[in-house]
């Protein structure tokens, strides 16, 4: 199996592809390599614009850990000049997505599994911190909102949709970290959800125990209701707990599938 040190070809077409112009009038079901662009999307600036097209590409496993960003080929194929997509990329930067070298190459961020490790065992202290914070700020449309999320990860469980399925449950972490009404721990939550997004992504691609994960957001919900914000703490440490140990399969298995291809190569 032959394996390029840049990225794909059919990957920057299908990042192309998906940054149309307009926003179509109705969203089509999102398609294996790329999701289309939301109306809200079409009017940000054009480097934020590239920068969630490259996102979804990094944190989807579609352009893989260590590859590199040939700011050139990619400009051409996306037709756009250089000077947004180095702003774009200089935003994936901040989010720790990508890495730029002083020689100007740039390559997909590749954390060590120890790197990664710490960044769970933060990122699980946030949730817990957040779920305390959430029972004493959250209002009533904090908790029909989970519902919903929780409605839909339900429904995307039964249509066998993972990737709709992970949509929803990313929002409803989220969710719970705007619950908080603080916005020093919602930067620092998202800012960390992004760069473990790819490993969350690959988890749940791998989850088979669906129905435990379902009872365990229904009694996250209910504590939040509750305002037992001891209890919900502890009920999203080891709701993250077991997610970490797929996440970590995850990320073992996508490795030995690296070392294997550039073997191949």
């Amino acid at each position: 199996m032959t394996r390029s040190p840049d990225m794909p070809k059919a990957v920057i077409e299908a990042a192309a592809a998906a940054m149309p112009a307009a926003a179509p009038a109705a969203a089509e079901p999102r398609p294996d390599r790329a999701a289309p662009v939301a109306a809200a999307l079409d009017l940000q600036p054009l480097p934020r614009r590239i920068a969630s097209q490259l996102r979804d590409l990094i944190i989807h496993d579609m352009i893989k850990p260590g590859e590199r960003i040939v700011e050139q080929t990619l400009s051409d194929e996306l037709g756009v000049s250089r000077t947004p997509l180095r702003e774009a990329l200089k935003i994936l930067a901040l989010e720790g997505l990508v890495r730029v070298f002083p020689n100007k190459r740039t390559l997909v961020a590749d954390p060590s599994p120890t790197e990664i490790k710490n960044m769970l065992r933060v990122y699980a202290s946030l949730e817990g911190l957040a779920g305390e914070m959430a029972c004493e700020n959250r209002d009533d449309a904090d908790v029909l909102a989970l519902r919903g999320y929780q409605e839909r990860m339900i429904a995307a469980r039964a249509e066998g949709d993972r990737i709709g399925y992970f949509r929803e449950n990313q929002a409803f972490h989220l969710r719970i970290a705007r619950a908080t009404r603080n916005d020093t721990l919602i930067e620092l939550h998202k800012t960390l959800n992004l760069r473990l997004h790819r490993i969350r992504f690959l988890g749940i691609m791998r989850q088979s125990d669906w129905s435990s994960v379902s009872a365990q957001h229904a009694a996250i919900i209910d504590a939040l209701e509750a305002r037992d914000g001891q209890l919900l703490k502890r009920l999203l440490i080891d709701h993250l707990d077991a997610a970490w140990v797929r996440a970590e399969q995850a990320a073992q298995a996508a490795r030995f599938r690296s070392r294997s291809d550039a073997e191949d190569a």
